[in-house]
């Protein structure tokens, strides 16, 4: 799936980048702290996302990783960044943020129940575990794959955002 991500024509991945995100913005409006992931390679770019929400006073968090712990600290327009040891930008700031109403994932796959495969870390899959919030997954609709294997500790979403479409997941 990433190299079917990689190989999407750039007219066609700005396309579907604007209506994804033009998607998530209706969908985050009448939140007030969201999670969300700093795009890297050819994933969906979610800075347009990020600036939306600074504009509209939503407070965003972004992952960082330490060890085999994933959590989220709070991205403000003056935070410095770096980059982690998988190239993806994280905050210099540590302090961690718990009250997260909506995490917004990346995913390399999704089936018709809402789970996800991701990188293969079970970083957001452990998190999900301790906390509760709205869990969306970003993707593309050829992301979709209805035959791989899940497992009792993966966690389902409960919305894919795609440019075809907004599903939502039953419990």
């Amino acid at each position: 799936m990433l190299k079917k991500r990689a190989l999407l024509k750039k007219q066609d991945k700005i396309i579907f980048d604007r209506i994804i995100t033009d998607r998530v913005i209706q969908f985050i409006k009448d939140y007030q702290l969201i999670a969300i992931f700093n795009s890297f390679n050819s994933e969906i770019l979610t800075s347009s996302i990020i600036d939306y929400c600074f504009k509209n006073n939503i407070r965003v968090c972004l992952p960082k990783i330490k060890g085999k712990k994933m959590y989220f600290v709070e991205l403000f327009e003056s935070s410095e960044l770096y980059l982690n040891n998988f190239g993806i930008k994280e905050c210099v700031n540590d302090i961690e943020v718990e009250e997260i109403e909506l995490a917004i994932t990346p995913l390399l796959a999704f089936n018709s129940l809402g789970y996800r495969v991701g990188y293969g870390g079970g970083y957001y899959d452990r998190y999900f575990a301790l906390h509760s919030m709205i869990k969306v997954g970003i993707a593309y609709d050829f992301q979709y794959c209805q035959s791989f294997k899940y497992d009792d500790y993966d966690i389902r979403l409960d919305y894919i955002i795609t440019n075809k479409e907004i599903k939502k997941f039953s419990k």
